[in-house]
């Protein structure tokens, strides 16, 4: 009687926590185009990406100790606990990440930290913007750091048009032009994210959840390293296609992306100028030169995330698709007919 009822418990607060969260996320301000009002905070996808995984994982481990427990007579204990505890790690997560914001009334900004912390200021007491390395934003009052948001906000564009108006400094502390090997890493920066949060939620797991086995040091290295593989590896493949199409175009045009970024002095990922269209969407890489497109038209194709497709004539008359985020797409026909 006292398994089933710490089986009750640990499951149902655990639960009651998910769906709250999930509730929470999907009652998120949606993406505005206005420059005088609106959120730059992290994309619903991140944060439903943590309750997915909490609520796997308190799923999986529920039905192992069942399995166990109607197949072999022994109803471990371990697995409730861990189960409860990677759920608990992952709503954790999602919670902190909702808390890093930056909101934008009028004139007025408050930023407000991954502890919760909250800032204010003005446009007109912003002195300049850093784009550092990582591709993250940061905003300085005079010579103070005032805050740090990163260029996977929603809402990020409505920021960088609105400093555009103030006429702040927008400048970039990179000191390397964007490569091939930047574009990707950069796009795998959320999947490292993911992969190193949930491999550190094993550890702290192996060590703190009561359990027969004792793992060595070693042992532990190579369980996280796995954890960590089991996101990152099979998600790596997702931005290769993105590379294989500016492969294709430095073949059939004959140039060197890394000599034409260097030329044009990018270090951003998110660049439009006469000849390129370079776009991130989570890890999908959107790039392209525009005299590689002889034609792009709409596909009436939806999915259930609001992603839309374009397809693609190139110069070799291949075909491609191409699916995004209806505002990337938009943007980037309105690049191409412009």
């Amino acid at each position: 009687m006292q398994r089933i009822l710490e089986v009750l418990l640990y499951t149902s607060i655990t639960g009651a926590l998910l769906t709250y969260l999930n509730k929470k996320i999907h009652n998120e301000e949606k993406e505005k185009k206005s420059t005088t009002k609106f959120t730059a905070t992290i994309p619903r996808t991140y944060m439903l990406i943590f309750n997915w995984a909490a609520w796997f994982f308190l799923g999986t481990f529920f039905l192992i100790y069942l399995y166990n427990g109607f197949g072999f007579n022994d109803f471990d204990m371990v697995w409730i606990y861990s189960g409860a505890a990677i759920g608990i790690g992952f709503s954790i997560m999602c919670f902190v990440l909702m808390l890093w914001r930056l909101d934008v009334n009028k004139d007025k900004l408050i930023y407000r930290t991954f502890w919760g912390y909250r800032k204010k200021t003005t446009f007109k007491e912003i002195s300049q913007v850093l784009e550092t390395d990582h591709h993250s934003l940061v905003i300085y009052t005079g010579k103070k750091r005032f805050g740090t948001i990163n260029s996977d906000f929603m809402g990020i564009n409505n920021f960088r048009t609105r400093c555009q108006k103030e006429n702040i400094e927008f400048a970039p502390k990179s000191k390397r032009t964007l490569t091939k090997s930047g574009l990707y890493l950069r796009s795998m920066k959320p999947l490292f994210w993911i992969g190193g949060l949930l491999a550190i939620s094993i550890l702290l797991i192996c060590i703190f959840v009561p359990q027969e086995i004792v793992y060595s040091p070693v042992e532990l290295f190579v369980l996280m390293l796995f954890c960590f593989a089991v996101v990152v590896v099979p998600s790596s493949l997702i931005p290769l296609k993105g590379l294989f199409r500016i492969s294709a175009q430095e073949i059939a045009l004959k140039f060197s992306f890394a000599k034409e970024m260097k030329q044009y002095d990018n270090k951003n990922v998110e660049f439009i100028n006469h000849q390129w269209f370079i776009d991130l969407d989570n890890v999908n890489i959107i790039a392209f030169r525009r005299d590689y497109m002889k034609e792009i038209k709409r596909l009436n194709n939806k999915d259930n995330n609001g992603d839309r497709e374009v397809q693609i004539v190139t110069i070799n008359d291949n075909v491609i698709t191409v699916k995004s985020r209806q505002k990337i797409l938009e943007e980037l026909i309105q690049w191409k007919n412009s």
